[in-house]
């Protein structure tokens, strides 16, 4: 099958050794290192103020050491660097984009805040103009150093749950944060028990994607399914239960049509669509471990919360319509609507997007991340673009994006390391 041209790097773009292994340690220190950790290190991580330096993460640090690396040895750095976003145009026009809406952020609403941007966003596309570059076998090597990291946090989510109790202290800001026993949720090497579902997911669809013997797979899905359980995402499972299902059915839809259905190949599709649910549902309703998923697995008042926050713009000022709000300015309007602070947030990115930034912040924004996830969707494998519509269609369900979060960043990797294990099949 014969690939865009844009699939491979090219010999003088091509990512040198140390590049590479800086930015699999970054990726590996992002999924290994949470904001709750850095705070709990006295790192003074997620709050405002204080000393600008610790408001990024390590992992955005190795990201852009990784770049800088890339370019110097040139004997035209800057040319090298432009040669590198001519490649990738769309990831270059999202840093662009996400400069200036930086930029357009301070003068309206001042530097507190700014950090998101970088974090969420600028580092998922320095990592990207770099992974795009890699070779086969750095992509796959970038693809076992992720599987390993999520691989220990697995585990980890459920003997949390088991022994209710969190390994790293979960924090809200700045302020530790106790949960009440009946909304426990596992946190293992997360900020946020619904980034650990959401890592999940790119879990057990990077190992889908890994060239691994049949039993390791489904050993890995049912342990990433269980951890999944344990931080307690309800849309994250059941998304990633529809792209198993969907996995499964297209397998068997294939070999149909080709006339090459191989007996064991439709005994294990038949057996996963009778055991897992059967599974599931004995996890969810029967062990602490998914008690919190059975108690709300209908709409309660989260759902409705989730809701009730769509009549926020309507109750916004003219100016922070246009320039967007600040924090004390948001908090005040979910006090209106009677949310208590800070245990209930807006838990849709674009919406809290819109209201963080403003109709011109906002417009800038999507200027610079639509072109960037198409730029992905282009460079994608078939695995690589269920990551991303599925990862998108969760973060939708939560603040994720519009605050600190390496979600997009794992994704980007997540992608090209798929890529890479799909390239020995696309060659033949």
């Amino acid at each position: 099958m014969q690939m865009p041209a844009h699939i491979f790097a090219t010999r003088d773009l091509s990512c040198p050794g140390a590049p590479a292994w800086i930015i699999t340690m970054a990726v590996a220190v992002h999924l290994l290192v949470s904001s709750n950790l850095l705070l709990a290190w006295g790192i003074d991580y997620a709050s405002p103020g204080g000393n600008p330096l610790a408001k990024f993460h390590p992992g955005t640090y190795l990201a852009g050491l990784a770049l800088l690396v890339y370019c110097a040895p040139a004997a035209r750095p800057a040319r090298r660097l432009r040669a590198l976003l001519r490649r990738q145009p769309a990831t270059g026009w999202m840093l662009g984009a996400f400069m200036l809406c930086g930029v357009y952020y301070v003068l309206a609403l001042g530097p507190s805040g700014l950090a998101t941007l970088v974090e969420s966003y600028v580092a998922a596309g320095m990592l990207a103009l770099l992974a795009a570059q890699l070779t086969p076998l750095q992509a796959r090597r970038l693809g076992w150093v992720m599987l390993a990291c999520l691989t220990i946090a697995a585990p980890l989510a459920i003997a949390e749950t088991l022994l209710q109790w969190h390994l790293v202290p979960v924090y809200l800001g700045s302020e530790r944060f106790v949960e009440s026993p009946q909304d426990w949720r596992a946190a293992a090497l997360y900020d946020h028990p619904l980034t650990g579902a959401m890592m999940m997911e790119i879990a057990i669809l990077l190992l889908l994607a890994a060239r691994v013997p049949s039993w390791i797979k489904a050993a890995g899905i049912a342990l990433f399914l269980t951890a999944q359980v344990a931080f307690g995402g309800r849309t994250a499972l059941l998304v990633t239960l529809l792209v198993l299902a969907g996995l499964g059915a297209a397998a068997v839809l294939r070999g149909l049509l080709t006339r090459r259905l191989q007996a064991g190949m439709a005994a294990s599709v038949l057996a996963g669509a009778v055991v897992l649910p059967v599974a599931l549902s004995v996890l969810v309703t029967q062990t602490s471990i998914g008690s919190r998923i059975a108690q709300h697995a209908y709409a309660d008042e989260s759902a409705d919360e989730r809701l009730l926050v769509w009549t926020i713009p309507a109750m916004m000022s003219p100016r922070q319509v246009l320039f967007g709000t600040s924090a004390p300015q948001q908090t005040e309007l979910m006090q209106r609507l009677g949310f208590g602070s800070p245990y209930n947030d807006i838990e849709n990115f674009w919406l809290l997007s819109f209201i963080n930034l403003g109709l011109f912040g906002f417009v800038i924004y999507l200027a610079g991340l639509l072109p960037f996830l198409a730029g992905l969707w282009r460079q994608a494998n078939v695995m690589g673009r269920l990551a991303l519509v599925s990862t998108m269609t969760i973060a939708t369900t939560s603040n994720s994006l519009a605050r600190k979060s390496d979600i997009l960043f794992t994704l980007v990797a997540a992608i090209f390391a798929m890529r890479g294990f799909a390239e020995p099949e696309m060659a033949a």
